[in-house]
Formats: structure tokens, C-alpha cells, sequence
């Protein structure tokens, strides 16, 4: 499939409005605003939905409305990484790390308000470290069934959260999603790549 800014904003609102974690006129109104295929406008109109939803969230969240607070920064996570996910490529553009940056930023913002808030973690491999996240969906430290989930060239830890980990916790399995070498934040933020690691 070509990617291309209409495809990507169907794809985001696919993904996250099962879930309650995307608004179908936030993505609409900001698309409105991107001038045709110029990649300037795309990343400045989703990176300005992204932070006032995320100063949304932090209103929210001051005035005791967790569940309203949560939400927000869901969505300003998944806003920061459509804003960025179009500029994939070498040399590494820093709008794209910058995006990453504040996905994973505003994730983290909202993951601690969940029932059940998930464990960060950092998987060794080599010299550097894999960052991903581990969620259960029960309490107790017994052992569980757990699905472990990896994205692809451009998907990120965060995103799996919505595409079919909360699905998986559902059915009472645990999760651990984290971005392997070549991906996400492990890519773009760490520097291992798949050409030398020789996985994909």
C-alpha cells in the first residue's frame, strides 16, 4: 500500500477508536489543515493536535478527571507519532525523533493511570538496550500466559498497546510489547538498525 497522509489518517482512526483512545474529529479537523502532500504541513498540524491534547490531558489530570486524563494523553501519543511516522527515511529528519520522543512521553503519562499500570522495561541486546513495556492482566505474581508483540519497520511499542495488546489482556493474557532492533524508539532514538544486527 502507498503511503500517503489519507491512508495514515484512516489507519489511526482504524486502530484507536475501538478502543476510546482517538477522536474521529481531532484527526479530521487537524487533516483539514495539511496542505495536499506537503510533508511541512502534515507535521506541523499533528504535532499541534498532539500538544494541545497532551496540555488537555494535563488539565484534566490537575483537576482530578483521571479517566478524562488518560484518554488525552492516549490520543496526544498516538497524534505525536502520526505526526512523525510520515518522515521516515535516512538521514534521520529530527522532527522524527522528536515525535518519537514525545509518543513515548505522553504514553508514559497515561499508562500510570491505567487499573493496572504496566512495568517499563529495557531488554539487554548487545551494546544498548530493546524498551518496551510489560502488562498484566491480573493481579497476583503467579505465572500467566503472556503474548509477546513487536511492530514493524515503522511501528512502535506504544502502538501495539492499542492495535491488539489491550485485546490481549482481555483474554487474560499478559503482554510484553517492545521495539526490536530497527524499530521504533529503538531504532530512532538508540541507533541499532536491522542490516546490522541481521533481524527484522
Amino acid at each position: 500500500m502507498q503511503r500517503t497522509p489519507s491512508v495514515v489518517v484512516a489507519t489511526t482512526s482504524r486502530k484507536h477508536n475501538a478502543r476510546g483512545y482517538r477522536s474521529l474529529s481531532e484527526p479530521l479537523a487537524r487533516s483539514a489543515r495539511v496542505k495536499g502532500t506537503d510533508l511541512d504541513s502534515w507535521y506541523s498540524a499533528w504535532t499541534a493536535t498532539a500538544t494541545a491534547t497532551a496540555d488537555m490531558g494535563g488539565a484534566e489530570l490537575a483537576a482530578g478527571r483521571v479517566e478524562t486524563a488518560r484518554s488525552c494523553f492516549f490520543r496526544a501519543s498516538n497524534y505525536f507519532r502520526t505526526a512523525g511516522v510520515m518522515l521516515m527515511g535516512t538521514p534521520l529528519d529530527e522532527r522524527l525523533v522528536r515525535s518519537n520522543a514525545a509518543q513515548t512521553d505522553t504514553f508514559r503519562q497515561a499508562a500510570p493511570l491505567l487499573p493496572r499500570p504496566p512495568d517499563v522495561v529495557d531488554i539487554p541486546f548487545e551494546d544498548t538496550t530493546l524498551p518496551g513495556y510489560y502488562f498484566r492482566a491480573g493481579d497476583g505474581a503467579g505465572p500467566r500466559p503472556t503474548a509477546v508483540l513487536l511492530g514493524g519497520y515503522d511501528g512502535t511499542a506504544e502502538e501495539l498497546y492499542f492495535f491488539n495488546g489491550v485485546a490481549v489482556l482481555e483474554r487474560g493474557f499478559d503482554v510484553l510489547a517492545f521495539d526490536g532492533p530497527g524499530q521504533g524508539s529503538a531504532l530512532i532514538q538508540r541507533g541499532p538498525t536491522r542490516t546490522r544486527t541481521g533481524l527484522s
